[in-house]
């Protein structure tokens, strides 16, 4: 291989390296909030973690976080608890921060 030959499969490694790193935060992020909405929500531990895991589900079928909000919020809502949306989107990002903390220290 040549320099550049070498230097471009570096870069894409890297690249392949960061949005893995990326998935990995954003999947460990929507567990921490499932869990955070399931102790709202007075679920028991082991339905507390399929909830958590619901939630990273419906973060998979659509890009962003709206469809994550609509669903916690439709739960919150079905339970007759006050949803405040704008409270919700900054714990999404607290745990963003918290979710890259603790896979960056894995």
């Amino acid at each position: 291989m040549t320099g550049f030959e070498d230097r471009l499969q570096g870069e894409l490694a890297r690249f392949h390296h960061d949005q893995e790193v990326a998935f990995r935060i954003r999947l460990r992020r929507d567990k921490l909030f499932g869990l955070k909405i399931a102790k709202l929500l007075g679920l028991g531990d082991a339905e507390a973690a399929d909830y958590a895991k619901e939630i990273v589900v419906v973060d998979m079928s659509e890009a962003g976080d709206d469809v994550i909000l609509r669903k916690v919020t439709s739960d919150l809502e079905a339970k007759g608890l006050p949803v405040d949306l704008e409270g919700l989107k900054r714990d999404l990002t607290k745990l963003q921060k918290e979710a890259h903390d603790q896979v960056m220290h894995e």
